[in-house]
């Protein structure tokens, strides 16, 4: 079930075309509260709807109002329950939200490449996309989305280089190289 309300929470974010960054804090959010409450399913939107609050209102200059996560909610969620699991989520982290989420990697991990690799950036200018649609995919699945912002972001960047590479027949650099940074 936590599948499908990412699913939702995606489908929200993208409807209302907000930051990919927006969707990652929102899992990271509800996948943090999720491991200090027990709740029912039935309680999973209400959860996620209260975590999208939160997050829109950090990473967003313009918050979404909550009247508007009601409707996306088919009005499953009440206004007055919304805004009591808003402070709610916010006491369980208590008020300690994460706020690194693995897009926030990306630049730095494609500067890094660019200098290790130049040959590889120019061949297509798509790979930042690539890199967040991984991501993306990854935040969706509590198996992968459980492991560090870090981890995910060179994971996705790893994914989207190697069908870049693949693609373009790009030569990788030898192992045996003295030139290795990190």
């Amino acid at each position: 079930m936590r599948e499908v309300v990412a699913d939702w929470l995606l489908a929200v974010c993208t409807e209302e075309q907000c930051q990919p960054q927006i969707f990652h804090l929102t899992i990271n959010i509800l996948d943090t509260v999720l491991t200090k409450i027990d709740i029912k399913a039935s309680q999973l939107q209400l959860l996620a709807s209260a975590c999208l609050l939160v997050s829109w209102k950090i990473r967003n200059q313009t918050p979404i109002s909550a009247v508007k996560i009601v409707k996306y909610t088919s009005f499953n969620v009440k206004l007055e329950e919304l805004l009591e699991w808003e402070v709610y989520v916010l006491s369980k982290l208590s008020w300690n939200i994460p706020s690194v989420v693995a897009l926030d990697f990306v630049d730095h991990i494609l500067k890094q490449l660019s200098k290790a690799r130049p040959d590889i950036l120019p061949a297509d200018s798509n790979l930042r996309s690539k890199v967040s649609a991984f991501i993306n995919k990854s935040y969706i699945s509590y198996s992968v989305a459980r492991y560090s912002p870090a981890v995910i972001a060179a994971s996705a960047m790893i994914l989207a280089a190697k069908s870049l590479i693949q693609s373009s027949s790009v030569t990788p650099p030898s192992l045996s190289s003295s030139n290795t940074s990190s």
